[in-house]
């Protein structure tokens, strides 16, 4: 402002203005002045207030034009403003359509473009009003795709006044142009009105291609169309818009009242799938298949749904992807045409990559993705009209895509599928036969063998069954598609098919020979591998391939065909004026012919060319001879055909003669011409001794190689040829070398050529290196430099190279032989070191190393030194591999899932890459096991410390504090461990042993991890037979010194004592083992360690199952002990002593057991170790064969028991530490009381009083995944004021948390808080669903219910999940239910703190579990139960006196009794349903076909049922009330039944059948009482006899005793039920006469989730919920022969132990079959109930209130005493039906 206190007034200023502009234009010539001038200005202008007018100066348009004409500067902007504002108006308006017309001119700079853009930026809109605009050249900038950014800036100029003139060029433009999306989109914004527009299809499919655009630096287009689209949701003008579309007869866009919801639907999960943020898109993920069925009702396209699925692939998360993808395979149910483009310009792209075929962690279970292309494929192909057509656009498609290894593996694969279930349907023909073989050559080079194999397996199949066959006969493309494939691997299979539809005849066979010998290329590539493309190969198969087709056995037509040929070869020699090439292509063909096994074997060509075929050879070589020295390297293979088929003294004759020629050309000195026929010399006798090593090898020892010239002619090698690259010199040479020529000078000269060799010399000097380092005369000193100089070419060579593998190859079988020197063997030692460590990222290395060394080991029959490095480290050898690899592996092994395709892979000896590692150890582990007792001392003694070094040095390594099961570190553990365990069986050293033994025990000391603590154990157990009594005491000296020992370690020996009595063969030694470890194991059983006592507990039962099964109780203490086997099974000691031995620890034996499969694939397994450790005991099979090993090992399991094992490991906490004073266990429980569950707790204040008076409900929070301490600390306030039972959290130390404590107040104090880290929790949820609680996890699912509409079981357990990740997959899938919370805002997502705190809130709310608990107490009272006891006593025996009132009406009316009985019986059965249903709030559904169900009422039958629960029976009566058909229910049961008091006194009115269980009497009373109760019974009334075949209630102990029977009469192992007593079923049946219409097959089983099935739990009102599967058998489909009959029903039972099986294994019965059928209780129990309580309660409890006030004291007493035995009688009654109250199977009866 400074500069305006010399102005005075405007006019003055105006003056200065105007005399500085004029400056400015006359310093035109002086640029220091000008500039100057200008930025004078410049400030003067920025400096002054905006309000300040000036009149119109003249100069300044002068002056702008001036500045525009020469690139005005970003700094002058302000100039150029002010000159434009200082303009007249005529003058203004006039550079301002300059303005415009110079932006939207291409050609001009984009700095002038964009300052003017911010020139007119500053301009009044009215301006545009003035200007006469022509409008066709903004209309042409549109069309030639300006920039968005400059014409932006024009349209904004003219929107607020020339609204119509712009709509109308949009309006023309928009239809016509398609790529500049961005641009039309702003323009459209800046209009602010789309009223025009709507109505329009391109505008639509604008708004389609821009919010389906899915390039990442598109995020602005996407976000204006989705401003546009909401802004026309939200305006109500826009009330119905309904467009079609052009292509297909579909709606483009419908808008009006009925849909608008799914508009505002579709714009939410845009938005959500713009964020990305995984857990908020899976709650969406059920809308769309709204989205998609909402379309196809409406008519809608597709493409609003594609918009949303390309989104959604977008997302980083693979289990996004695979889900969409799999999704879109599903769902696209009918033939579509947008689905089918949508297809195949998106989909087949996303599934390129490679995690699509992949496993992972899925949203939810589904089947394989190739499974949901093959099908897709299936519903399009079979419904499309062109299905040719669409298939060739399909592989176009495929063509053009740029494919994952894996994907296009399995994509081929699902064609493939595809193909076998279409056979025949003619589809393919010569165009799809093009793009199959160029996928071939040019998609599959670098694939791994096994997914290539697998790739060209798939196209072969395909076009087998797909080919149209008419085409065969004239399509070339064919016959050359089916040239690249090898004739044994792929041809042979379909050969039939192929000959059956492929012609061709013999012109034109003799036609392809004669266009071959013609041919120009002279490639000398016979190159016969399984995978090769090389031309001359593919025209060798061609004509081979025609051979076979036309199948010729006429000796003399296969003469006239090749007699040409042979021919040509037998006079070459004769004929010099015939052409070289065509001799020579000659020469080719028959080779390539004998090389493609067509004549099937030599002797075939040489029995058809008997008469010639020395002629042939001599003559053939002769020629290859003469014309080798102008041509050497086109002839140099060409004389392997003659080799093949010449006989000794041909092929002699010509080796010597071409000695003599080289010695006498080397005499005359005709330079070096004869390093032709050397060439052609050494490559001919190499062939020879490899190939025909018996013929040649004497020949070549004793007379050829000995020969000076060889030694003469080595130097002169080097001498450069001019018609010889130097490079098949250097590999004649070697090969010279590699066939024993020695030589002293060789050494320096051949390292020198070492680093000298190209890539394809490399292989010869390696080769040539091992026959320098076998021979004798080589020194130790240049043996060390050979391998120094060998080790460093091969680390210098890329392992990607192919020429890698045959180096590393060449030079291990060179240091395979014995090495006695110290120095070479130190070199070799760190060579195998440095080779390990390049394993850790490149597989397959060892393998090579392994498979050249173990040979030669095992031809020595020994070991060297060098070698035991390599030996050590391949036993515990094994990588964690990168994703990349992983997901190859991974492919591999889906690919080896097709039992065909694991044929081929027999047949072709392709190993998968993902084997390699693994299969190091396999056969290491073979190998020592075979050699060991071949093994000196030393040896011995140096492998097994090394290994025990091996495991000592991480062992004693500080661990991290969560040691990973599946690090590297543990898996080298484990695989030593492995390895020691199996060297057991062979080590026959007794110090040996000693060592083994005292370092396993050492380990046991402080080892923890549950799986190496295994075989650690089993180790220790079979060496303590090699020394029993010593290390029995050891044994009992840890037991008896336990409180100074660990936790893990004392665990450890209790276990390992369990399994002693295998080891013992002697009876002696047993009892005198058993009274000696009992009394250890006593002390323990009531140890203050949980762990230890489990442990004790779980040894003690063994021991004492073990005294039976041996029947030594006499002998032992067995009695003082047997009640341990007795104890509680639901207590919560019971329970993990149950799961202990269900574990593998408790369930092998030792000696039994002790097999490769059980040590390398069942321990790991169910150890929870990676599924990329186990070893396949068939791979020890094939392995074994391979190399002839034997081993005292057997490979496969015996026994079946551990098949059935439980996974799991039984881990101890550790958070201790151990002090120099004492040992204090882990867990730091020497004085501290452990709950059962082994996990850290910390108990709420102990203020008995107040803690008293806290009510607290089943509800068990979950919060371990949480991270936050705010977060936990307000979950913990929140569940101490709802009284929550338990909040179980990741860790403990959360509690001295300042953040945490500030938040729970002092909360914690009151609140039981239980410690269960993430990686522990999944265990842990297993754990509280096998104690009844039902695990409902906090989450947004496909399968989620509304909290608000959720019933919280009594029982529950509450997931929370992470504040960003949610809850992991894995624990989901462990989840009973899923509930989330109704949202009606735009965030979709709740702090976790509130969801917990709601769930929390509903779960009191809901089942008010203050009032639930007083009902609960109420209903479990004494005097609840003893009302309901005297209802139903007085009830049952006014029905008993009835019923036998009724015994008068028999003889004159049986119809009529029994019609009576049935009603009166109804009366007491509805009593037990009633407590069942409605006072227990029981359940039961059925699963049963639905015609079966309706046959149920109208007809008699025979029910069997599993008798396995104390109330079996009163289910099925659930089911029989609630059908209605109760009153007709009978039984078949035992005599005892029958004075149970009112149940068995009404069973013998209802003409029930009792057996005395004695054969004799038994076989009348069946049939006469089941003939008894069929004659004369009422009509349109029908009854169920019910008969359990096993004749008594489940106990393992009754299974194992009828599986002993089962054994003796060679029936089948049960593992749910017992022996079913089949002769009861076969005369009831036999009874029947055919009257009884079907058998009803009951398999009831009681889910988990509800209370234990007793009688007693029902009546204390807990609800048992059950389910029944059902299946009818008519009686004329079950055998009526007592044989027959028995063996239907022992099938039957088998059949019902698989049903139950699946029932355990997953819950339920559903998926196994049959629907699921739930049938709604009614209410005729109810009030039958109601009406005893009336009749009976009411007057009854009126009379007791009168007695009790007026009776005596006496007669008080007297009623208690009533009312005591009554109650003894009740529990009488009820105890009739517990299990343990069962009949005994087996031991005083005969079976019935």
């Amino acid at each position: 402002m400074e500069l305006l206190v010399s102005f005075l007034n405007r006019d003055n200023l105006s003056h200065y203005i105007t005399t500085s502009m004029s400056n400015i234009l006359t310093y035109q010539n002086e640029s220091n002045k000008q500039e100057k001038e200008i930025e004078e200005l410049s400030q003067l202008l920025d400096a002054l207030p905006t309000n300040i007018h000036f009149d119109s100066i003249s100069i300044a348009s002068q002056l702008f034009d001036y500045l525009l004409q020469n690139s005005p500067s970003t700094h002058q902007y302000r100039l150029l403003s002010s000159c434009l504002n200082l303009m007249k108006i005529e003058d203004r308006l006039q550079r301002i359509k300059t303005i415009l017309l110079l932006i939207l001119d291409n050609e001009q700079t984009v700095q002038l473009r964009e300052l003017l853009c911010k020139l007119l930026n500053t301009i009044e809109h009215s301006a545009s009003l003035s200007l006469n605009f022509d409008w066709t050249q903004l209309e042409s900038a549109i069309n030639d795709q300006h920039d968005p950014k400059f014409l932006t800036y024009i349209w904004r100029f003219f929107s607020k006044n020339h609204q119509t003139n712009l709509e109308q060029i949009l309006v023309r433009t928009l239809p016509i142009i398609k790529t500049n999306d961005e641009l039309f989109l702003l323009l459209l914004i800046d209009l602010r009105s789309t009223k025009v527009f709507v109505s329009m299809s391109s505008f639509w499919y604008l708004i389609q291609r821009s919010l389906g655009d899915s390039t990442s630096n598109n995020d602005r287009i996407r976000k204006c169309a989705l401003y546009l689209f909401q802004q026309i949701l939200t305006n109500d003008e826009y009330k119905h818009i309904e467009i079609k579309e052009e292509k297909f007869n579909r709606l483009l866009i419908l808008i009006d009242e009925k849909t608008k919801q799914f508009w505002i639907d579709f714009i939410v999960v845009y938005e959500v799938l713009e964020d990305g943020v995984v857990h908020l898109i899976k709650p969406l993920l059920t809308k769309f298949d709204r989205f998609l069925n909402f379309s196809l009702e409406h008519g809608l396209s597709l493409t609003w749904l594609f918009i949303l699925l390309q989104r959604l692939f977008a997302n980083t998360s693979s289990p996004l992807a695979r889900w969409t993808v799999r999704w879109f395979f599903n769902s696209m149910k009918l033939p579509e045409n947008q689905a089918e483009n949508f297809f195949l310009e998106t989909v087949l792209d996303w599934s390129s990559n490679n995690f699509i075929f992949l496993k992972g962690e899925e949203i939810n279970d589904s089947q394989p993705m190739e499974q949901c292309l093959e099908s897709y494929l299936e519903r399009w192909l079979n419904h499309v009209e062109n299905p040719n057509s669409s298939l060739l656009t399909f592989l176009s498609r495929i063509q053009t895509i740029k494919w994952s290894h894996i994907s296009l593996v399995r994509v081929l694969y699902s064609l493939r599928t595809y193909a076998l279930k279409h056979q025949n349907q003619s589809l393919l023909n010569d165009e799809h036969i093009k793009i199959f073989s160029s996928l071939i050559l040019t998609q599959f080079h670098t694939y791994a063998p096994v997914l290539r194999l697998s790739a060209y397996s798939s196209i072969f199949d395909t076009v087998i069954y797909l080919l149209d066959w008419s085409i065969s006969s004239i399509s070339l493309n064919l016959l050359r598609f089916f040239a690249l494939f090898d004739r044994l691997t792929f041809l042979s299979k379909h050969f039939q098919m192929i000959l059956n539809h492929f012609s061709f005849d013999i012109r034109q066979l003799k036609t392809f020979i004669e266009e071959f010998l013609s041919s120009e290329d002279l490639n000398t590539s016979l190159d016969t591998r399984l995978f090769s493309l090389d031309n001359t190969l593919l025209e060798y198969r061609q004509i081979v391939f025609l051979l076979d087709l036309i199948d010729i056995h006429n000796t003399d037509i296969l003469k006239i065909i090749f007699n040409p040929l042979i021919e040509n070869i037998r006079t070459a020699y004769q004929r010099p004026y015939m052409s070289i090439n065509n001799v020579q292509k000659s020469i080719e063909l028959f080779l390539g012919l004998i090389q493609e096994n067509y004549f099937h074997s030599l002797n075939f060509v040489k029995d058809w060319l008997s008469s010639s075929i020395r002629l042939i050879v001599r003559e053939g070589l002769n020629f290859i001879k003469i014309h080798s020295i102008k041509q050497p390297m086109v002839f140099v293979k060409s004389p392997i055909v003659f080799l093949m088929i010449g006989n000794h003294g041909d092929i002699s004759r010509f080796l010597q003669e071409s000695i003599n020629q080289m010695e006498t050309m080397i005499q005359q000195q005709s330079g070096n011409s004869w390093q032709s026929l050397f060439i052609l010399f050494i490559y001919s006798m190499d062939w020879l001794l490899t190939n025909r090593l018996p013929d040649f090898n004497n020949e070549w020892n004793t007379k050829l190689r000995t020969l000076p010239l060889f030694s003469q002619l080595l130097p002169l090698l080097d001498q450069p040829n001019s018609n010889i690259p130097q490079a098949d010199i250097l590999i004649a040479k070697y090969l010279l070398i590699a066939n024993n020529i020695s030589s002293m000078d060789l050494c320096n000269n051949i390292i020198d050529d070492l680093y000298k060799a190209s890539p394809r010399e490399l292989p010869y000097v390696f080769r040539a290196i091992g026959v320098l380092l076998r021979q004798i005369q080589t020194t130790n000193e240049n043996k060390c430099k050979l391998i120094e100089n060998s080790t460093n070419v091969l680390n210098e060579i890329d392992h990607r190279m192919p020429v890698y593998w045959p180096c590393l190859t060449a030079f291990c079988q060179a240091i395979s032989s014995s090495v006695t020197d110290v120095n070479v063997s130190n070199l070799l030692t760190q060579w195998f070191t440095q080779m390990f460590e390049r394993c850790g990222h490149i597989s397959g290395i060892m393998n090579v190393i392994l498979e050249s060394i173990i040979p030669i080991w095992l031809q020595e029959h020994r070991i060297q030194l060098s070698h035991l490095p390599i030996l050590i480290e391949c036993i515990i050898f094994g990588q964690i591999y990168q994703k990349d690899r992983k997901q190859q592996w991974q492919a591999e092994q889906l690919v080896e899932q097709d039992e065909s395709f694991r044929l081929l892979l027999s047949n072709t000896h392709i190993i998968p890459e993902y084997r390699y590692d693994r299969n190091i150890r396999v056969l290491i582990q073979l190998f020592v096991l075979h050699i060991w007792p071949s093994l000196l001392n030393v040896q011995q003694n140096d492998i097994v410390m090394q290994i025990i070094e091996k495991h000592r040095h991480l062992a004693l390594k500080e661990r991290r504090p969560r040691f990973c099961t599946n690090s590297l570190e543990h898996r080298i553990m484990f695989r030593s461990l492995q390895c020691l365990l199996c060297l057991t069986s062979v080590i026959k050293n007794p110090s040996l042993v000693k060592t083994i033994y005292d370092y396993i025990v050492e380990t046991l000391i402080r080892e923890n991890e549950p799986s190496l603590r295994l075989l650690s154990e089993w180790i220790i157990v079979r060496l303590i037979l090699e020394d029993r009594a010593t290390r029995l005491n050891n044994l009992y000296e840890y037991l008896h010194h336990a409180h100074q020992h660990r936790t893990g370690t004392v665990c450890a020996w209790l276990s390992i004592a369990s399994h002693i009595p295998t080891l013992l063969l002697n009876r002696i030694e047993q009892i005198e083992y058993i009274n000696k470890i009992f009394e250890y194991i006593s002390p323990l059983l009531m140890h203050s360690n949980f762990h230890i006592r489990t442990f004790a507990c779980s040894t003690m039962v063994k021991l004492l199952e073990y005294t039976e099964h041996h029947h030594l109780e006499n002998e032992t203490p067995y009695e003082a002990y047997r009640y341990f086997k007795r104890s509680e099974e639901k207590s919560e000691l019971g329970r993990y002593i149950m799961r202990l031995q269900s574990l593998f620890l408790y369930q092998f034996d030792p000696i039994r057991d002790f097999s490769l499969e059980t040590i390398f694939y069942t321990l790991p397994k169910l150890s929870l170790i990676a599924d990329d450790e186990y070893l396949w005991p068939e791979w020890f099979i094939e392995i074994s064969q391979q190399l002839h090993l034997s081993f005292p090992i057997s490979v496969y399991n015996v026994s079946t028991i551990l098949q059935s094992c439980q996974a799991g490991i039984w881990r101890l906490t550790a958070t201790g530490k151990t002090e120099i004073g004492g040992m204090q266990d882990e867990e730091g429980s020497s004085t501290i009381q452990h709950k059962a569950n082994p996990y850290p707790i910390v108990e709420a204040l102990d203020d008995t009083e107040l803690r008293e008076s806290i009510k607290r409900s089943q509800l068990i929070v979950v919060a371990s995944l949480i991270d936050k301490q705010a977060n936990l600390g307000g979950l913990c306030r929140t569940g101490e004021i709802f009284g929550i039972k338990e909040l179980v959290i990741g860790s403990v130390r959360i509690l001295e948390d300042q953040q945490f404590l500030n938040l729970s107040m002092t909360a914690h104090k009151w609140l039981r808080i239980k410690q269960v880290q993430e990686r522990e929790l999944k265990d842990y949820l297993i754990d509280m669903q096998t104690q009844g609680y039902t695990i409902v996890a906090v989450e947004q699912t496909v399968n989620s219910q509304s909290l608000y509409e959720f019933k919280f079981p009594e029982k529950t357990l509450l997931l929370l999940g992470n504040e960003r990740e949610g809850i992991r997959a894995d624990l989901l899938s462990l989840v009973n239910a899923t509930v989330e919370i109704p949202q009606a805002g735009v965030v979709r997502s709740l702090n976790v703190h509130v969801s917990g705190a709601l769930c929390i809130s509903e779960y009191t709310r809901n089942y008010n579990f203050l009032d639930m608990r007083i009902y609960d107490e109420f209903k479990s009272m004494f005097i609840t139960l003893g009302f309901l006891g005297y209802i139903f006593l007085a009830s049952g025996l006014i029905i008993n006196f009835l019923q036998l009132c009724s015994c008068v009406i028999w003889p004159f009316s049986k119809e009529l009794y029994r019609k009576i009985n049935c009603y009166l019986a109804l009366g007491i059965w509805s009593q037990f349903t009633f407590v069942a249903q409605w006072w227990s709030k029981s359940n039961c559904v059925l699963y049963i076909n639905p015609e079966e169900l309706e046959k149920v009422r109208k007809e008699h039958a025979i029910v069997i049922m599993n008798h396995k629960y104390d109330v079996d029976w009163l289910a099925g009566w659930i089911i029989c009330q609630r059908l209605g058909i109760i009153k007709g229910s009978k039984i078949v049961g035992k005599q005892s039944l029958k004075l149970v008091p009112i149940v068995g006194w009404c069973w013998i009115f209802a003409e029930s059948i009792f057996l005395r269980r004695v054969w004799e009497s038994d076989r009348e009373t069946l049939v006469k009482d089941l003939r008894k109760v069929l004659a004369n019974y009422p009509k349109n009334h029908f009854f169920n006899l019910l008969l359990f075949c096993e004749g008594t209630r489940f106990t393992e102990k009754k299974r194992l005793t009828s599986m002993k029977i089962a054994q003796e009469k060679g029936l089948p192992e049960l593992k749910h039920h017992i022996l079913p007593r089949t002769k009861g079923f076969t005369l009831l049946l036999q009874g029947a006469e055919n009257r009884v219409a079907a058998v009803y097959d009951l398999t009831i089983g009681f889910k988990q989730t509800g209370a234990e099935p007793t009688l007693l739990s029902v009546l204390k009102g807990r609800s048992c919920q059950a389910e029944i599967f059902i299946k009818r058998i008519p009686t004329s489909e079950i055998p009526q022969d007592t044989e027959g009959c028995s063996n239907w029903v022992h099938q039957l039972y088998q059949e019902k132990d698989k049903i139950y099986d699946y029932f355990l294994k997953h819950g339920t019965f559903e998926g196994n079959g049959l629907p699921r059928i739930e049938i709604q209780r009614n209410y005729y129990d109810l009030l039958i109930e109601l009406a005893w309580m009336l009749i009976i309660g009411v007057p009854s409890l009126i009379y007791l209130f009168k007695f009790l006030w007026t009776s005596s004291l006496l007669a008080q007493l007297a009623f208690v005493a009533l009312i005591f035995i009554a109650t003894i009688g009740v529990r009488a009654m009820i105890a009739v039906t517990e299990t343990e109250r069962g009949s005994h199977y087996g031991e005083t009866q005969k079976e019935k």
